[in-house]
């Protein structure tokens, strides 16, 4: 598990990277055929892991009900997110990934409740939510690699 981690807050770096290469209009943006932006698949890539490894342990998550509600699946940007909003997702992003390794090094997560996720898969443990959460994390990278292009692009034509 020590690799999982290693490599969850790798996947987490990177995406800090890609975020910090943007101004946040360009975070915002939504282009023409999609229904999200960067900022919002970043936060979604935060919350997903606290609902994945602690709600489904019957745990209290480390961040609050309001970015649950606001960054979780079935969810859409509504509103403007802000600069202070993605520096504190940043910030989580990789205090979030130390918090799980301390609380499955603790033993926290001895039960969990199984199911099965939208692409068919069995979680039946949080080892196996963490595997998933990184996969997910690198799926939610990739799109907005292809979001940043079109971002990137359409701000090259308007200069």
């Amino acid at each position: 598990m020590i690799a999982q981690f290693y490599i969850s807050k790798q996947n987490r770096q990177a995406f800090i990277r890609l975020v910090d290469g943007l101004t946040t209009d360009q975070l915002n943006e939504i282009p023409a055929g999609f229904n999200n932006n960067i900022a919002w698949n970043f936060g979604h890539m935060v919350v997903s892991q606290q609902l994945l490894c602690y709600a489904r342990a019957g745990k209290e998550m480390h961040i609050g009900r309001e970015w649950v509600d606001k960054y979780q699946r079935g969810s859409a940007p509504n509103g403007y997110i802000n600069q202070t909003e993605i520096n504190f997702l940043k910030e989580k992003a990789i205090s979030l990934i130390d918090q799980v390794q301390v609380d499955w090094e603790s033993g926290l997560f001895d039960e969990y409740q199984a199911f099965t996720t939208s692409m068919g898969i069995n979680i039946r443990t949080c080892e196996e939510a963490l595997h998933f959460a990184s996969g997910h994390d690198q799926l939610h990278f990739g799109y907005c690699q292809a979001l940043r292009r079109i971002v990137l692009s359409k701000s090259f034509i308007t200069q």
